[in-house]
C-alpha cells in the first residue's frame, strides 16, 4: 500500500487516530496512525470491515520535514499532495503587499476583509498573523489606515487574494522579493498538517508479523 491508497481509503467512519508522532533524531519524523479495517465495495470505495474490532496500523515516514503541527488526534481525512495553498510558502514567488492613499474603511474592516479571504484559503491551518503586518499605536489598531505602509508579506497567490478582498476600499500593490527553490509536499489531516520533501508509508501490522515470524 502507498500513501495515496491510504488517503483514498480513509474516511470518518474508519475512526482514524494519530497515536504518536516520533522524532527519530535524524532527518525523519514518524507518524503512527491507526484506523478500523476496511474492504472495497463494487465501486472500489472503502467501507468499514464487518470483522469485529479489526484494526489497521501504519507508520508514515516523512523526510526533510520543513514544518509540522501534527499531534495525537482523531482524523477522518488524509491528503497527500504537491498542490495546495499550504505549500505556497515553499513553492510560490514571495513579496510584500503595500498600500498607499486614503481609505474610507476602518482598520477593523480592512483586517476583517483580509481575514475572510485568508480563512477561505488556509482555514485555521495557519493564522493570519503569520503574514499580516498589523500593529497598535496608543492602543489603536493600525492596519491600512496610515496613508502608506506594508499590509502583509507572503506568497503571491495569497496576497493576490488579500488584494482582491480590498478592491474598491484601499489601493494596494505587490512588490516581489524572492522565489523559493526546491520541492515540497503536504500531508494534511483534519486539523493538522506537515510539509516535507518525501513521505512513505509502512504497514506496521505486516512489519510486526514479519518480525514475529
Amino acid at each position: 500500500m502507498n500513501l495515496q491508497q491510504l488517503a483514498d481509503a480513509l474516511y470518518d467512519d474508519l475512526n482514524g487516530y494519530i497515536h504518536r508522532v516520533e522524532d527519530t533524531g535524524t532527518d525523519a519524523l514518524l507518524i503512527h496512525l491507526g484506523c478500523d479495517d476496511w474492504v472495497l465495495n463494487e465501486q472500489q470505495q472503502s467501507i468499514r470491515s464487518d470483522t469485529l474490532d479489526a484494526q489497521r496500523h501504519f507508520v508514515i515516514r516523512c523526510r526533510q520535514v520543513m514544518e509540522s503541527n501534527v499531534r495525537p488526534t482523531q482524523t477522518g481525512e488524509l491528503i497527500f499532495t504537491d498542490h495546495h495553498p499550504l505549500l505556497w510558502d515553499y513553492t510560490e514567488p514571495h513579496g510584500g503587499l503595500y498600500y498607499a492613499g486614503e481609505t474610507t474603511a476602518s482598520a477593523h474592516e480592512i483586517l476583517g476583509r483580509i481575514y475572510d479571504a485568508h480563512t477561505r484559503i488556509l482555514r485555521s491551518w495557519r493564522p493570519l498573523q503569520h503574514y499580516a503586518n498589523s500593529y497598535r499605536r496608543e492602543g489603536n489598531l493600525i492596519f491600512g489606515t496610515d496613508h502608506a505602509g506594508l499590509l502583509a508579506r507572503g506568497p503571491k497567490p495569497l496576497l493576490d487574494a488579500y488584494q482582491t478582498a480590498l478592491d474598491g476600499v484601499l489601493r494596494t500593490y505587490f512588490v516581489p522579493s524572492h522565489t523559493p527553490q526546491g520541492k515540497a509536499r503536504a500531508l494534511i489531516f483534519d486539523d493538522c498538517f506537515l510539509i516535507c520533501r518525501e513521505a512513505e508509508i509502512m504497514d506496521a501490522d505486516a512489519s510486526s508479523q514479519t518480525h514475529n515470524d
